[in-house]
């Protein structure tokens, strides 16, 4: 539900407290902005729950970074993808190569945008004088003439008034709401495929249907992005031991039907089964059996056939 700008800045302020272990952290936000995100929050903010008379609830099955991104996409729509970590155990090795047909840039956590400047408008003359075939005449307007040229000018130079913005607020918002690609060994993705992975599920277990597309979108986007880099590898696979560990996403239907985040993790193992089956964590996760071993394996036979 979309709320005016101006009603979710004068509604009441509530409260979360993100329990992380046994630290807390407070995040006050509009109550308006999060009602609307769904039912759940809806009642928890609005309804007759203690905590809407307190204005005041508790949230344990996230961390604090998570529940941020999720408050973001509550205001905005969308959320900022989380930034890779650096591997220090890895920076003074050799990168390896990335696989062929892959496009590697220079190693850089930061690009800046370059400012595109318009150039000064062309400056207008205020006299017009008409010249015409005979050189030895040379008349001006007419009183009406010149009138009306005067006031064409005047609209021709407020027309081209010019008022450019070095970096535009949107486009520094917006920027960060893109997945970005991996072009070096060190780029540690794990903390990103969780961060997708756990507003997934704080979406599945609130019923908020649109983050939870958001989150796969850009986590099907990371990953077509990711170059398997060997020292890499074990980012996939975490993930999948989340998707497939983690008690709050739902297993296997009676139908046989599997969770999207399994259904997209594992289908991108199967894609890649020739790089990623030569891991040793792949093999640990096989060897603690349960439906990752038996939905990996429904994908892959096919492609051996």
């Amino acid at each position: 539900m979309v709320i005016p700008f101006n009603e979710m800045l004068r509604s009441a302020q509530f409260k979360f407290i993100i329990s992380n272990g046994n630290q807390n952290t407070v995040v006050v936000v509009h109550a308006s902005a999060i009602a609307a995100t769904c039912d759940y929050m809806n009642q928890l903010i609005n309804g007759a729950m203690a905590e809407a008379q307190e204005a005041s609830a508790e949230i344990k099955d996230i961390n604090f970074d998570d529940f941020v991104r999720f408050c973001e996409y509550a205001y905005r729509g969308d959320y900022t993808v989380p930034t890779w970590t650096l591997d220090e155990s890895n920076v003074s090795q050799k990168p390896s190569e990335p696989r062929e047909g892959e496009f590697q840039t220079s190693f850089v956590q930061h690009l800046a945008a370059e400012t595109f400047r318009p150039p000064p408008p062309t400056p207008v003359e205020d006299d017009v004088l008409v010249v015409v075939d005979n050189p030895q005449i040379i008349t001006t307007p007419s009183h009406t003439g010149r009138k009306k040229n005067k006031k064409t000018l005047k609209r021709t130079r407020f027309k081209n008034r010019n008022y450019s913005v070095p970096e535009p607020p949107i486009g520094i918002i917006t920027a960060g709401f893109e997945p970005d690609a991996n072009n070096h060994p060190t780029q540690n993705f794990t903390p990103v495929f969780l961060a997708h992975a756990h507003l997934y599920k704080f979406a599945h277990l609130r019923l908020i249907e649109p983050l939870k597309a958001l989150a796969l979108k850009k986590l099907k986007w990371t990953l077509m992005n990711f170059k398997l880099y060997e020292r890499r590898l074990g980012d996939i696979l975490e993930l999948a031991r989340y998707a497939y560990n983690d008690i709050d996403i739902p297993p296997r239907t009676e139908s046989g039907k599997i969770d999207d985040l399994r259904s997209l993790v594992v289908e991108f193992i199967a894609c890649e089964i020739d790089t990623i089956g030569k891991s040793k964590e792949l093999s640990e996760l096989l060897e603690d059996g349960g439906e990752f071993a038996s939905d990996l394996w429904r994908r892959v036979h096919p492609l051996l056939s």
